[in-house]
């Protein structure tokens, strides 16, 4: 669907799609990291997935990636000038920053970030997360 149409009905099937994946993928024993990587600027959504997986048999490590107004500006208009998004998307996009240090996950600041170093931080914080067991 191009463009997404927000809507009661689009959001559901969103979530039972995902919500899918995701249990398909923590029952499947090959795995042993599942990786879910989706923006969630509202706790309810993430909670809705969380609700709605099949298992307790994993461990939940929330990381946000946050950064400046500034650098997610450039950011939006680089995958704007390669087609990925729409111009429009800048500023619904900025005025949602502060939700996100208001949920209780862990905080990675990427401003200053490749993303192979993004990665790197993120595999740091899951291995001492991983660690505290």
């Amino acid at each position: 669907m191009h463009p997404f149409t927000v809507n009661t009905e689009n959001k559901a099937m969103v979530l039972d799609n995902i919500s899918y994946l995701l249990n398909s993928f923590l029952k499947n024993t090959n795995f042993e990291y599942v990786l879910f990587v989706w923006v969630i600027h509202q706790p309810e959504i993430a909670q809705d997935i969380l609700q709605r997986l099949e298992t307790a048999d994993f461990k939940l490590i929330s990381i946000t990636l946050t950064a400046t107004p500034e650098k997610l500006r450039a950011n939006i208009q680089q995958d704007v000038a390669a087609g990925k998004r729409e111009l429009a998307a800048i500023e619904p996009s900025i005025a949602r920053l502060p939700l996100y240090d208001q949920q209780a996950t862990i905080k990675l600041d990427t401003t200053e970030l490749t993303v192979p170093a993004a990665v790197t931080k993120m595999i740091q914080i899951i291995n001492k997360a991983s660690d505290l067991d």
